[in-house]
C-alpha cells in the first residue's frame, strides 16, 4: 500500500495528531516540515528584505 517507510509515516501522522515540526515565530504545529517551511515564511513575506538570509 505504501512505497516506504516515509509515505507510511506521513500517513500515520493523520491517525496519531503527531505533530514533531514548530514554527519557531508562533509555535504552531505541523505533522509535515514542508508545511511548517511554508508557514513560517508567510511571517516574514512583508519585510522589506529576506530576514532568512541574513
Amino acid at each position: 500500500m505504501f512505497s516506504d517507510n516515509f509515505a507510511l509515516t506521513m500517513h500515520m501522522r493523520t491517525h496519531t495528531g503527531e505533530k514533531p515540526f514548530k514554527c519557531d515565530v508562533c509555535q504552531a504545529s505541523f505533522s509535515v516540515k514542508g508545511n511548517m517551511k511554508r508557514h513560517r515564511e508567510r511571517h516574514f513575506k512583508d519585510l522589506p528584505f529576506n530576514i532568512s538570509t541574513v
